[in-house]
């Protein structure tokens, strides 16, 4: 015999991926709704909700080389470590190439200092 309990399911009226939707103050109005703290306001405050972020393709490339940057570190360390000069210099200089490039094209999809 087996025996069935009913256990309520409750769910919160705001999730937190939500909260994270309504930073924008352009999010109709639902900012201060959200309550964050005050190192938020940075972010919030970058802009007027309306800036082109750039385009698919810039940002497809960034993460690749982003990508290509880590992974080619982490390579090329491997082979320092196991000494293999030839295969660590490829892969390090790889990484710095692609390094210079991530570098060159983010200020060309908005992210400055």
């Amino acid at each position: 015999m087996f025996l069935s309990y009913s256990v309520p399911v409750t769910r919160p009226k705001r999730s937190f991926f939500r909260q994270l939707i309504t930073l924008s103050p352009a999010a109709t109005g639902r900012y201060h709704a959200t309550r964050l703290g005050a190192g938020w306001r940075r972010v919030v405050n970058v802009g007027d909700g309306s800036a082109d972020a750039g385009s698919v393709t810039a940002a497809s490339l960034a993460w690749f080389l982003g990508c290509v940057v880590v992974y080619a570190a982490l390579f090329g360390t491997g082979y320092v470590l196991y000494g293999q000069w030839m295969a660590a210099g490829v892969a390090l200089a790889a990484s710095a190439a692609a390094g210079v490039w991530l570098f060159r094209l983010l200020p060309r999809m908005g992210y400055s200092d």
